[in-house]
């Protein structure tokens, strides 16, 4: 992608799509789902891409909760201050998701599942994540976090909401580019995604 070779890091936001440019590692794509979530920002689909001069682009198609245009001038401040560690990301979400607690929806009698399922057989190159939970505000900054906490660099995802039920999907790799095959670190995963989704009390 011509926008990776830049060497330096944008954030971008036109109609219903929303890119962040920077350095490789770990958490760049938490920071833009944490920054989606702070402004009502829902993700419906997200990819992230890798350079051989060490830039990353996460790519994020969104849709504002209530409905209005994105109002990106202010979403692109608070992303830069983000990027820089100027922001307090997880406070913020938290706060975020208290003060909307009540407005979540609860569209079916059925209660959400919860479970997480690792898979390494459904691609050549990288670890397939799905993550089925009550929807929440937050919860996608929370998983994405908790990936990044274990450092695995996430390739792709597929955001999908069904009803009161998240269902996503993640392709990841390890900081050394391979699929997930230590079996501690998927423990330590499965515990870490658990915890991510929260509980009915949240």
């Amino acid at each position: 992608m011509a926008i990776l070779e830049v060497g330096k890091r944008q954030v971008l936001g036109r109609g219903t799509t929303f890119t962040i440019v920077d350095r490789d590692g770990p958490g760049l794509f938490a920071t833009g789902a944490g920054v989606l979530t702070m402004h009502g920002i829902d993700v419906l689909d997200a990819a992230a891409f890798s350079a051989d001069n060490g830039m990353a682009v996460n790519q994020f198609i969104v849709q504002s909760s209530t409905g209005a245009p994105v109002e990106w001038d202010r979403v692109l401040d608070v992303a830069e201050r983000a990027l820089q560690g100027r922001v307090a990301l997880s406070a913020r979400v938290a706060q975020r998701a208290r003060n909307y607690a009540r407005y979540q929806r609860r569209l079916s009698a059925a209660p959400p599942r919860r479970f997480v399922a690792i898979d390494n057989s459904l691609s050549d190159d990288a670890t397939v994540i799905d993550v089925h939970a009550p929807d929440s505000i937050g919860l996608l900054y929370r998983i994405t976090k908790a990936m990044a906490e274990l450092r695995l660099d996430i390739r792709t995802a597929k955001i999908q909401t069904l009803g009161p039920e998240a269902v996503d999907s993640f392709y990841v790799t390890g900081v050394d580019g391979n699929k997930l095959d230590d079996p501690d670190l998927l423990r330590e995963l499965e515990l870490a995604l658990t915890e991510a989704m929260g509980t009915d009390d949240q």
